[in-house]
């Protein structure tokens, strides 16, 4: 059993635990879906694989309790499952270019909705968390490109969020809330997490935020991944611009190397040509949240 074997586990668990009616949502529900999804995999029968079976199978039970939960905490109900986006699909293609003509499709982990907000959730395994500063440079365009998708349809809903769903199979209790960027709005805060209604300090169990609700108006503390007004947008439209722009480099035959250096971690390491290259590239150290989109150009 290997790390793909448990991410296709979990991942279709929860894809089929979540598409269940909120009274389904049961323990006894989660060991089934395992137990079907396990009964594919020849491998799960194997007698050294079964105590890892079983604590894959525990594993499955803690993530949906804590899915459901975050469900239950807020307005957001789920719209879709595997959600397609592109020509003649529920959600439209985005238009990434027009010379060369590229319409850009895909497929959603999960879209939902509530009190007029809309946001995406991609479930994710090992230790991806999401970043504003690697949005802005182009090595993190999934989320707010899915977002772009749903919001797209004319049915007068709000962008709430887009977020990752971690699946940190660590035999211990990490922090399974949504990563991700939302709109902090009270209304659109209120709508992940109702407990943000009532007056005081919160620190919500669905996403990454804590705020004091003094009169009605959320003070947060510390959260880096907030939008304000029009900015969740904002990064969607540059998202969309970014992908726009590789599709017309690949298409002019643009093959200068420009890696992202994270830290220690560069994708020059695993290039076969790194010895005869010489060139330095710039490293990046993160960001301060979305100030890095503040006064950003997302049409250029």
């Amino acid at each position: 059993i290997n790390r793909l074997d448990v991410g296709n586990l979990l991942h279709e668990t929860a894809e089929r635990f979540a598409r269940l009616p909120e009274a389904q949502r049961t323990e006894q529900r989660v060991r089934d879906i395992v137990r079907s999804v396990m009964a594919r995999e020849p491998k799960y029968r194997l007698e050294r694989n079964a105590k890892y079976a079983e604590r894959l199978t525990e594993e499955a039970v803690r993530l949906c309790a804590v899915l459901g939960e975050q469900l239950s905490a807020g307005a957001y109900r789920v719209e879709a499952t595997e959600a397609e986006f592109g020509e003649g699909k529920r959600y439209p293609g985005i238009i990434l270019s027009d010379d060369p003509p590229v319409l850009l499709a895909g497929k959603i982990d999960r879209v939902d909705a509530g009190d007029g907000f809309v946001r995406v959730v991609d479930y994710k395994t090992g230790g991806k968390k999401f970043d504003p500063a690697a949005v802005y440079y182009g090595t993190q365009l999934q989320l707010p490109v899915y977002l772009t998708a749903v919001t797209a349809v004319a049915d007068g809903r709000r962008p709430g969020g887009m977020f990752y769903f971690p699946f940190k199979v660590k035999w211990k209790d990490p922090d399974l809330r949504l990563d991700g960027l939302f709109d902090a709005s009270p209304e659109s805060v209120i709508a992940h997490d109702r407990a943000f209604a009532e007056p005081g300090k919160h620190e919500s169990t669905v996403i990454k935020y804590t705020a004091t609700n003094k009169d009605g108006a959320l003070a947060g503390y510390n959260n880096k991944n907030v939008a304000d007004g029009g900015l969740l947008a904002d990064v969607c439209a540059y998202a969309v611009a970014a992908a726009g722009q590789a599709v017309r480099e690949i298409a002019d035959g643009y093959i200068r190397p420009t890696p992202l250096v994270d830290g220690a971690l560069s994708p020059c390491n695993y290039c076969e040509f790194a010895a005869m290259c010489g060139e330095r590239f710039p490293r990046y150290a993160g960001s301060p949240g979305t100030d890095v989109f503040r006064g950003a150009d997302h049409g250029e």
